[in-house]
């Protein structure tokens, strides 16, 4: 019984250092050391703009996608973070668009948050 009561404890003492996020954003700029993205102040709220903006660093490991053409594929193409960074410069100067629209997931909370993925939707942009 001591056992399982101390095991309950471990989980709920490590569950904050376990925090991951998902953002659904525009994303304005990827350089090497972060992302920068606008999201909805309110995400249920899906006739809100995208106003609330964040910069984010980026894991070691981060990985870019090119999104998938239906909302029920996989993201297929893995991008560099030359080609993500390319991406969202066309999508802002050649199509007058805010930026790239983009899932974007993290780990960590507050200032430990960093991105771990990116997949950049095709003919993304609004």
């Amino acid at each position: 019984m001591l056992r399982q009561s101390l095991a309950v404890l471990v989980l709920f003492a490590m569950a904050p250092l376990a925090g991951a996020g998902s953002y659904l954003a525009i994303v304005t700029k990827v350089d090497d050391a972060e992302v920068t993205f606008r999201v909805r102040k309110d995400p249920s709220d899906k006739k809100s703009d995208f106003t609330e903006v964040k910069n984010l660093k980026t894991s070691k490991d981060v990985e870019f996608y090119y999104g998938p053409e239906s909302k029920d594929a996989e993201p297929t193409k893995i991008l560099t973070r030359e080609e993500a960074i390319e991406a969202v410069k066309t999508d802002v100067k050649k199509r007058a668009v805010e930026g790239s629209m983009a899932k974007i997931e993290t780990k960590g909370e507050g200032k430990t948050e960093v991105v771990t993925k990116v997949v950049i939707f095709r003919g993304s942009g609004r």
